[in-house]
């Protein structure tokens, strides 16, 4: 039996969520939304890591270029969205994260895992936003 990788706490429309040691950001969320059926949200946290996949996307190839940093982090900023994409949960998150030496980077977030915690705020919104690949940006969008 696996265990929940994520505590929270509910306030009206918004959860108060606990990331646990060892669980992976993008996956731990998709599962909190799909457990509670959130469709259309934002996404705020901070917290601490020991591996982070960030992208940036080229929009000549139309590719994400990934880099991955293991070691301490600190997760200084995540900010993303909850949409729809293929009548799956998708996840749109940026970070930002620093070093022991006080270097920070960022990008599009692929994929981190939690050292410590991770202390993540989701505000659901009412309704569904969907998304749609367009061919011409290369890019997931928004469908009204």
């Amino acid at each position: 039996m696996q265990t929940k990788k994520y505590e929270y706490k509910k306030f009206d429309n918004i959860y108060a969520i606990r990331l646990i040691k060892d669980s992976e950001i993008i996956h731990s969320l998709k599962e909190f939304c799909e457990e509670n059926k959130i469709t259309a949200g934002i996404i705020q946290g901070i917290g601490a890591l020991n591996s982070l996949t960030l992208g940036y996307f080229n929009s000549a190839t139309k590719e994400y270029k990934e880099k991955t940093i293991q070691g301490s982090i600190e997760m200084t900023s995540l900010m993303g969205n909850i949409s729809i994409k293929d009548s799956q949960t998708y996840l749109h998150c940026h970070v930002t994260a620093s070093n022991d030496d006080y270097n920070t980077i960022g990008g599009h977030l692929i994929s981190a895992t939690i050292s410590l915690t991770g202390e993540i705020f989701i505000t659901a919104l009412d309704g569904k936003i969907s998304r749609y690949l367009d061919n011409e940006t290369g890019l997931n969008l928004f469908k009204f």
